[in-house]
């Protein structure tokens, strides 16, 4: 079964997430160097699990929806951003909306299921 277009696509802009997110956000805010180098170690863990996600396992597919709660939730977080973090905030919610349909339609579902 052929990989799904939007799956090439959305691997393509958490990708570029992640790695804005630690450069824009995290580093601005992890001024301790453990605590820098806890944020790469998360920004690699989730550069692992993307991979997994593009080749199609259904364990990835379910952490990707489990983070996109946690992106939903961060919205809270809107409230006495930079401008910057606002950008992040709300296109990852944008992003993780879309997640929450797309993951979830059954040709996705189904590459997912019978992918390895």
């Amino acid at each position: 079964m052929e990989r799904p277009r939007g799956i090439i696509v959305t691997t393509c802009l958490v990708a570029i997430l992640h790695i804005l997110g630690f450069f824009l956000i995290e580093s601005q805010v992890l001024d301790d160097v453990e605590m820098y180098y806890a944020g790469a170690i998360i920004v690699v863990l989730g550069g692992i699990v993307l991979w997994w996600y593009w080749k199609g396992l259904n364990w990835a597919r379910w952490i990707v929806l489990l983070e996109s709660f946690v992106c939903i939730w961060n919205l809270k977080y809107l409230r006495g951003a930079t401008l910057v973090e606002v950008l992040m905030i709300i296109t990852e919610g944008i992003l993780a909306l879309f997640f929450l349909v797309y993951l979830n339609t059954k040709p996705v579902r189904a590459w997912f299921e019978g992918a390895l």
